[in-house]
C-alpha cells in the first residue's frame, strides 16, 4: 500500500499457496521510473522463488 502511495512500481512473483490454499506472491517493489531494473531484478529473482535455478 505504501509503494502505491508514493507512485512506486511493482511485480508480484507467484511462490505457492498459503495454509488456506490461497496463492501467495512475492512482490518486489521500486522507486517510480525504475520499472526496467525492477524488471530485472524480478526475472532473476524468479528463477530462485520458483527453484528453476541449477
Amino acid at each position: 500500500m505504501i509503494g502505491n502511495f508514493l507512485d512506486w512500481c511493482g511485480v508480484s512473483i507467484p511462490c505457492g499457496t498459503g495454509d488456506a490454499g490461497m496463492p501467495v506472491g512475492f512482490l518486489l517493489s521500486a522507486p517510480a521510473n525504475c520499472d526496467e531494473a525492477l524488471l530485472g531484478a524480478a526475472l532473476s529473482a524468479e528463477a530462485i522463488i520458483r527453484g528453476d535455478f541449477i
